[in-house]
């Protein structure tokens, strides 16, 4: 995983590589767009943060509190708002703050740039990701730039000598009702600006931190300022395949798998449900490539016609290592609760691409160990915490 901090020329900037349990690998800067995308050669997973005043944290008073029509109305009552044509703008519809329609606002120019150099999960105004309590204004102060965040949907960009001027335009009539608490990495260089914000009767405090990543929020697709929606959401390209008698072994292989694995977790975990609708879903790919065919023992007849394909390929021996992994989960019982949600046969690499959801890290790591010591090479390629649970992305290749 790679976080990238977009300066406001967006080719330059911070990165940042954690491995899978957030722990730092190592940071540096980047200063053009190449430069990065080699970096995320490495370290394919990316989220990103935005820099910049091209991005517009604004509010608007619309009397539905309905959000598809909100969405809709946003563009027509925004449009007095903005420098530009509205249909030059990406507008995202936040949620609803004091009464007030809130939206985050970007140039499809600047949005399309960033899209079509690299592929990212997400990408969230640096405002929208500062620290956000109850009654209190989070204000992020660097050299030359100043992130203030006033709410769950507001805030703002500006630099840094003048934000004392976008400070005062902000606050209610009674300016002694904010709290408001400063970051920057050198208190020392911003203390003429502190001492202007106090002077408009707010309550200020100060602290000072090691490195920008101390202060942003860990951001997901979920996050609520995720500009990357709509016509900019990333879409995993499907990859053209080959038509040759290795693309049927492939499918099966994957198909015969999934039922392995089904079949054993049904018995081992007495989860009837859910061994009931992959044994449907492998029925229906079964009758896809064999419609002339009666089904009588599922995992015999797939075995069967891996056996008597014809080619040069020898899947007998992967086919045997695919029961060793579905075997496992049923004789350990420490793997009873890991989840699978998807399975691909990868033709290129000859292995296993799958994508499961395991309690704790500790359980992932354990099940990698095990599956090595049974002949398998495994690499976890990713592993995020959502929900209380490790959702985990593993490639099993068998050895020799």
């Amino acid at each position: 995983m790679i976080k990238i901090l977009f300066f406001n020329d967006l080719t330059s900037g911070l990165w940042k590589a954690e491995d899978v349990v957030g722990n730092m690998l190592e940071q540096g800067e980047f200063h053009s767009l190449e430069e990065l995308s080699e970096l995320m050669e490495e370290h394919p997973q990316a989220r990103a943060y935005l820099s910049g005043e091209q991005v517009l944290l604004l509010d608007v008073d619309l009397p539905t509190k309905q959000a598809r029509q909100i969405a809709k109305a946003l563009p027509f009552a925004l449009e007095e708002q903005l420098a530009t044509d509205v249909d030059r703008n990406h507008i995202l519809y936040l949620g609803r703050d004091n009464g007030r329609a809130c939206a985050a606002v970007v140039e499809h120019a600047l949005m399309e740039k960033v899209s079509e150099a690299m592929p990212l999960e997400c990408l969230v105004p640096v405002p929208m990701a500062l620290p956000l309590k109850k009654d209190e204004w989070t204000l992020y102060l660097t050299e030359d730039r100043a992130y203030l965040r006033t709410g769950p949907y507001s805030g703002l960009t500006c630099p840094s000598p003048a934000v004392s001027l976008f400070v005062d335009r902000q606050l209610p009539e009674d300016p002694s009702t904010v709290n408001l608490t400063v970051y920057t990495e050198d208190l020392d260089s911003h203390q003429l600006v502190i001492a202007q914000l106090e002077n408009h009767g707010i309550n200020v405090s100060s602290s000072e931190i090691d490195q920008v990543w101390t202060l942003l929020e860990d951001t997901t697709p979920k996050h609520v300022a995720n500009l990357l929606v709509d016509s900019y959401k990333p879409v995993t390209p499907k990859k053209e395949r080959k038509a040759s008698f290795l693309a049927p072994i492939a499918g099966l292989a994957a198909a015969a798998f999934v039922l392995g694995v089904s079949i054993n977790v049904w018995q081992g975990k007495m989860n009837s449900h859910l061994a009931s609708e992959v044994k449907s879903a492998s029925i229906g790919f079964y009758k896809q490539l064999f419609p002339n065919e009666r089904i009588r023992n599922m995992k015999r007849q797939f075995q069967s016609k891996l056996k008597g394909s014809e080619g040069s390929v020898d899947t007998s021996g992967f086919t045997a290592s695919l029961g060793l992994i579905g075997d496992a989960l049923k004789s350990n019982k420490d793997f009873a609760s890991i989840e699978f949600a998807n399975i691909r046969f990868n033709e290129k690499k000859g292995g296993l691409d799958i994508d499961l959801t395991a309690s704790s890290i500790a359980q992932l790591e354990s099940y990698k160990k095990m599956l090595t010591n049974k002949g398998f090479a495994v690499e976890i390629t990713s592993a995020t915490n959502e929900n209380s649970k490790i959702k985990g992305h593993i490639k099993v290749v068998q050895n020799g």
